[in-house]
């Protein structure tokens, strides 16, 4: 099953490679004014890292459930912010939620 598991993660961050790439690419003069973004179950955060390399004045952050995000390998780029959409999101200028 782990290799199942590493699989399925792998594709998941490549479509977020490919949507990031375009976020940052096409629609650089929508983040003008933002100070800070959460990526919501965005699996390993490839969105919220793509965000931040580009525009390091935004605070991004990952929010996943804590036994994910203890697993995760982690960035310094971004935060990573263990706890479960449904009952907390932090307070932030713009949230992401890709559907997958």
């Amino acid at each position: 099953m782990p290799g199942l598991r590493k699989m399925i993660m792998e594709g998941l961050d490549s479509d977020s490679v490919t949507v990031a790439k375009v976020i940052v690419e096409d629609c650089a003069d929508q983040f003008q004014g933002i100070k800070s973004l959460v990526e919501v179950a965005g699996n390993t955060g490839k969105i919220a890292l793509a965000i931040a390399k580009v525009f390091p004045y935004i605070t991004c952050a990952l929010l996943k459930l804590p036994h994910v995000i203890n697993a995760l390998d982690k960035s310094d780029v971004i935060k990573y912010v263990a706890g479960d959409m449904f009952k907390h999101i932090p307070p932030t200028d713009v949230l992401i939620l890709k559907v997958k």
